[in-house]
């Protein structure tokens, strides 16, 4: 399961969803397409380590912080056995 932790300056995203086969698993290619995106037009400092991101949101705008929180949120409901979202 993915857990994304919600911080005050910092997003943690850590573990694999598990849904599918590497290559296949819808759910983590989401995540990953997500942050990524977020990251890049945030222009956001992040480190990253096999199953593990840390992005530090201090310089975010709340607007898009929002949306992509929304988005893996979305994510959450649809697939909750496979990534959850937590207030930290």
């Amino acid at each position: 399961m993915t857990t994304v932790k919600f911080k005050q300056d910092c997003i943690e995203i850590k573990g694999h969803s598990n849904y599918s086969t590497l290559g296949k698993d819808i759910v983590c290619s989401s995540i990953s397409t997500a942050t990524m995106f977020y990251v890049n037009a945030e222009e956001l400092t992040y480190k990253q380590n096999n199953g593990y991101i840390s992005i530090d949101t201090s310089k975010a705008s709340k607007h898009n912080t929002r949306a992509y929180r929304d988005i893996l949120e979305h994510l959450a409901k649809e697939y909750p056995e496979h990534i959850t979202c937590i207030e930290v």
